[in-house]
């Protein structure tokens, strides 16, 4: 606990020092009307994929993953204000309906109250990405856990932990915006949608690419990956702008043997 609030402590320090600590988006910042006239501005989605050596796990991540989605469901950002999940979701735990559920620890499958909330901020990144809204803290998962069978390509997936690592952008747009976010369980699909009255001024386009493999060609180790994921705006002049870039490393990990 007392290691919890130093964390929580030093983030709000940091907010402070860089201008956003009094810009955050409350929880009871919601929008209730008609959404007649506004644009999707992006519109993002990722597969659940029901995983047999999770077992009953699997129904506690999506369980968690429909409160998440809940929770941030139709959250009113106004221009210049600053969404952070620790502000929205907070901590995950029994007492507001979390369960227990799959999570990365310490580079190896582990589990945690919250697990899942991992898709939710990987889900809800992506659709920020698509946005071209502004991007001020963003985490990738410490290894490539799952390879293949990874649910989102690596630079894409956004880790939430509470008073460790947080999805923080801003509202960038010269406008209000609203988040829709479900959990589509006939399609097994989170589904994430960010509407504005004004559409973005340009076209916008992302790039993924791995720039190395880290493998220690040891028995029992997966690869590890460092990846770089851009983000360009092409205006309807014709000019070409960055407006993200970030390098990411992830660990090779144990792969436990039966």
């Amino acid at each position: 606990m007392k290691f919890k609030r130093a964390r929580l402590l030093w983030d709000d320090i940091k907010c402070l020092l860089r201008g956003w600590y009094f810009k955050f988006t409350g929880q009871d910042s919601r929008y209730i009307g008609e959404l007649k006239g506004w644009h999707t501005i992006s519109d993002f989605s990722t597969k659940i994929k029901v995983r047999k050596e999770l077992k009953e796990a699997n129904s506690h991540r999506i369980s968690n993953m429909k409160i998440g989605c809940q929770m941030i469901n139709s959250i009113l950002i106004r221009p210049g204000e600053i969404f952070s999940l620790r502000k929205i979701i907070g901590e995950a735990d029994e007492k507001r309906g979390f369960k227990t559920g799959p999570m990365i620890v310490k580079g190896e499958l582990g589990y945690a109250t919250g697990g899942g909330l991992c898709q939710v901020s990987t889900t809800l990144f992506n659709a920020v990405l698509e946005a071209n809204l502004d991007i001020l803290e963003k985490h990738n998962h410490s290894t490539d856990i799952w390879g293949e069978n990874r649910f989102i390509e690596l630079g894409r997936d956004a880790v939430y932990v509470y008073g460790r690592k947080d999805l923080k952008f801003r509202n960038n747009l010269n406008d209000d915006i609203v988040i829709l976010f479900k959990v589509d369980e006939d399609a097994l699909q989170l589904v994430c949608q960010i509407l504005c009255r004004q559409e973005i001024e340009g076209k916008v386009e992302l790039k993924s690419k791995i720039l190395q493999e880290i493998n220690p060609n040891k028995n029992n180790y997966g690869s590890g990956w460092v990846t770089l994921t851009e983000r360009f705006l092409i205006k309807r002049t014709g000019t070409r702008e960055k407006t993200y870039k970030k390098k990411e490393k992830y660990k090779p990990f144990w792969k436990a043997t039966g």
